[in-house]
């Protein structure tokens, strides 16, 4: 992702949650933002675009075949994408 955006493809970027620092190409939440500011909306934005990602992981760690769940994975993943 990093190497894409300094290479000039500022359409794509990257979501992390708290744990990882804000760069141009990765965006993060903005600790303690006043209810109803610009980057509170931001913050609550972000949650909504974590979350679905965050529950298809979440399938995918389920315990099972492990074949089956990176079949799963991909094709999630491929849905995500188009």
């Amino acid at each position: 992702m990093q190497r894409s955006f300094e290479s000039g493809n500022h359409n794509i970027f990257l979501i992390g949650d708290s744990g990882y620092p804000l760069e141009l190409w990765l965006m993060t939440p903005l600790p303690n933002q006043p209810q109803g500011s610009p980057k509170f909306r931001y913050n609550e934005a972000l949650c909504k675009a974590r979350n679905p990602v965050e529950r298809r992981f979440g399938v995918v760690k389920e315990p099972g075949d492990a074949f089956l769940n990176r079949e799963l994975f991909c094709t999630m993943l491929d849905s995500m994408v188009e």
